[in-house]
């Protein structure tokens, strides 16, 4: 009995410490407001932005996540099946966005579409959407296209590792003699029936959880929206923007009806990914046995030569961004003219720091405590 007691300690504090703030807030917009959460929901046209941004963000994250999978599952596909030398290495390096944190993410991608980056230096002019970009943006009728399509290939970026890390296990560890069972047969000899009759009841799970986790996280996008979409409006960055006024009684009700009835509709649509990706993915864990994926690996052979162009292409694809970040701290643009010049002044000031920000050895060192102080609490 005391054991049982003993244990249920750390869950309660647990439930606590999520619930409590939760509880506290919703009563206080609620109070605030005057309406329950789902009424809330109902009355977000009340804000100026509301609509439009819960318009957006539907169509973004959909996009998002259909793009990702477009760029992912050929991918995930090719390291599965084939016998990589330094696979680690591969997946390291398209794992590296995701672990990025979003604003260094921001930064990069800025680097990489600004007037005279890369892009703009072979006609795709992303951020000012001149050229074939203004030109694509007026016949499809969109206001900036450029941005948006910079936005969807940052999601896509930064959320390729779930597509590999959901599919390319799958298919790594996949008894090869499953497919040459399905050959023989005669649907088996036909490369149309191969992938919807076999690959994709053994696949559907991976790829739809992992659409379904791509959605969730361009869902709750907010540094990405800010700096590569600053006039497009996602509900997590509206309310970032606009909740400094929540909760304030008399005070710009719009703003609390705004975050009750956002973070209310954001809830509802995050539990039910997670509650779908989860019930698949304990589904999937029953399917089928598994084998050793360089068994399985070794059975198919080496790559050829397209497989290796397309993770070549995505290594750099993933890479990219980063290395424009790191190349543009070291340029810096003189303050009387148009012109720049190579320096480490840029690295000197973040160390140094100042009054009003840390530096990096400061700000290391509180990183370090606050996540060691998280673990702690988290065992």
């Amino acid at each position: 009995m005391k054991a049982s007691v003993g244990l249920g300690v750390p869950v309660a504090l647990y439930l606590a410490m999520i619930l409590v703030p939760l509880v506290l807030a919703l009563e206080r917009l609620m109070f605030v407001t005057g309406m329950n959460p789902i009424q809330a929901i109902l009355h977000l046209d009340e804000h100026p932005f509301g609509m439009d941004a819960v318009v957006f963000t539907f169509i973004q994250a959909i996009l998002s996540a259909t793009l990702t999978l477009m760029l992912g599952l050929p991918i995930a596909w090719w390291l599965g099946r084939y016998e990589w030398k330094r696979v680690g290495i591969i997946r390291a390096a398209l794992t590296l966005p995701f672990v990025t944190p979003t604003v260094v993410a921001a930064m990069g991608f800025l680097a990489l579409i600004k007037e005279g980056g890369l892009l703009d230096s072979i006609g795709i002019d992303l951020r000012n959407e001149t050229g074939v970009i203004g030109s694509f943006s007026s016949m499809i009728g969109i206001e900036h296209a450029g941005h948006i399509i910079a936005l969807l290939l940052a999601h896509a970026w930064f959320n390729l590792a779930l597509v590999i890390r959901f599919v390319e296990p799958k298919i790594s560890t996949l008894p090869p003699r499953y497919e040459d069972a399905f050959r023989m047969l005669p649907v088996g000899h036909s490369r149309l029936k191969c992938l919807t009759q076999f690959w994709w009841p053994m696949l559907r799970t991976s790829i739809l959880s992992a659409f379904v986790f791509t959605f969730i996280f361009s869902f709750t996008s907010f540094a990405l929206v800010r700096w590569l979409a600053p006039d497009m409006w996602t509900l997590e960055a509206l309310m970032a923007v606009e909740g400094g006024a929540a909760g304030i009684p008399g005070y710009r009700v719009d703003v609390s009806v705004l975050v009750l009835g956002g973070a209310t509709l954001q809830g509802l649509v995050l539990l039910s990914a997670l509650a779908l990706a989860g019930r698949w993915q304990q589904k999937q864990s029953n399917e089928i046995e598994l084998v050793s994926e360089n068994f399985a690996r070794k059975y198919i052979g080496k790559p050829t030569t397209v497989p290796r162009i397309g993770v070549f292409v995505a290594t750099v694809y993933a890479l990219t961004p980063l290395f424009l970040m790191i190349l543009s701290s070291v340029r810096i643009r003189n303050r009387t003219s148009e012109s720049y010049r190579w320096s480490l002044d840029a690295w000197d000031y973040a160390f140094k720091g100042d009054l009003t920000y840390a530096s990096i050895p400061e700000a290391l060192a509180n990183s370090l405590v606050y996540a060691s102080g998280c673990l702690v609490v988290s065992c």
